[in-house]
């Protein structure tokens, strides 16, 4: 298994994991008890271990991701994380060929962006402010309060900010 994906049970949600797309194929439709669905297949090459690729409802451009790296994340909701997560399938080819691999999962609420994570902005991380220093001086005992009353709600603003996703 990949470092990435070191870890990570079946199932499971996966955060973010960067690797090169190999195959895409063009999307297929199915029906299911829900109505009629789209999956696109291919297969990601992750810390140099080939895992398949499948996308629901979320169709890419195959002639802009085949061959390039990409960094596919999930999204966090009300229900937590979803997007991506790490599932096994099992199945014979036209060819007799038996296939037992894992495959990345990626719904609509999965995310994929050309790049390595550090060449990617993150638009949603929180903005760094300059700390504030109060300054007392101790001659009035409210003064300080005040102070440091003030100094709670600006630190209780910035952990919400921090935590705020």
């Amino acid at each position: 298994m990949s470092k990435q994906l070191e870890g990570i049970e079946h199932k499971e949600v996966i955060k973010r994991v960067t690797g090169k797309i190999v195959k895409l194929w063009e999307p297929k439709k199915f029906n299911g008890p829900k109505g009629e669905f789209e999956i696109q297949g291919g297969a990601i090459e992750i810390d140099g271990e080939e895992y398949g690729l499948k996308f629901f409802e979320n169709n890419q451009n195959v002639s802009i991701l085949e061959g390039k790296v990409v960094t596919i994340t999930c999204s966090k909701g009300k229900h937590g994380f979803t997007g991506v997560t790490l599932d096994h399938e099992s199945f014979t080819k036209k060819d007799g060929t038996k296939v037992d691999r894992d495959v990345i999962k990626v719904t609509k609420t999965g995310r994929i962006e050309l790049g390595e994570p550090d060449e990617i902005p993150m638009g949603d991380a929180p903005k760094q402010s300059t700390p504030k220093t109060i300054v007392t001086d101790n001659s009035d005992p409210g003064a300080a309060l005040e102070d440091i009353v003030k100094t709670h709600l600006y630190v209780d603003s910035l952990v919400r900010l921090a935590y705020k996703e």
